[in-house]
């Protein structure tokens, strides 16, 4: 019979992290020494001798301590778990607070950027592939081929993803010059109030 199972209908978030974790990581190493402090009353016996012991059978009281090492593994877990969401925020926030401040280094220089740049591109694709579909349209009403209809979808679709990325770039840019502009007029009408 495996230790591991037999504890999991004692201690099933002990035998989770145990069965679960890679061994030697701190979780498992806290999780082994609370199974062994439980059983044996020190934190140093192997995972074989705490197999051994679980097998002959544990007395009431080292299941009532597992119980409790139980909860405290499932608290700790949840600390773990709590901790690896905040930094990967952090994370995220540093990315965003960077790129933010990359870009109002770039507004501030109100030169040609290669956001403008994308932002020509991107409006003569779109014109481009707007032109196109009228004149397949036009030419399938025109002339009777409606099977060349069938080609729109396929031609949307080719430039779709070069539009969702000029699209996430030039709005992240127009949002960041439609605040700064809102702010100076802010900024300009409370400059006239005051006497």
């Amino acid at each position: 019979m495996d230790w591991k199972s037999t504890l999991g209908a004692i201690a099933p978030v002990a035998a989770n992290i145990l069965e679960t974790f890679v061994p030697g990581s701190k979780l498992a190493v806290d999780a082994l020494a609370a199974v062994s402090t439980a059983i044996f009353g020190h934190p140093d016996a192997k995972p074989d001798e705490v197999a051994a012991a679980i097998q002959k059978g544990l007395p009431p009281e080292a299941v009532a301590k597992l119980a409790q090492v139980n909860a405290d593994l499932q608290v700790q877990l949840a600390q773990v778990a709590a901790a690896a969401e905040k930094a990967q925020l952090e994370a995220a926030n540093t990315a965003l607070t960077t790129v933010n401040a990359t870009m109002q280094v770039e507004d501030k220089t109100r030169s040609f950027s290669w956001r403008d740049y994308w932002g020509y591109v991107s409006g003569t694709g779109f014109a481009f592939v707007v032109a196109v579909v009228c004149y397949i349209v036009g030419d399938a009403v025109r002339f009777n081929h409606y099977e060349s209809l069938s080609y729109i979808p396929q031609i949307v679709g080719a430039f779709a993803t070069l539009f969702g990325i000029a699209a996430g770039v030039l709005g992240v840019q127009s949002a960041i010059e439609t605040h700064h502009a809102g702010m100076a007029d802010r900024i300009a009408a409370l400059g006239s109030k005051t006497p």
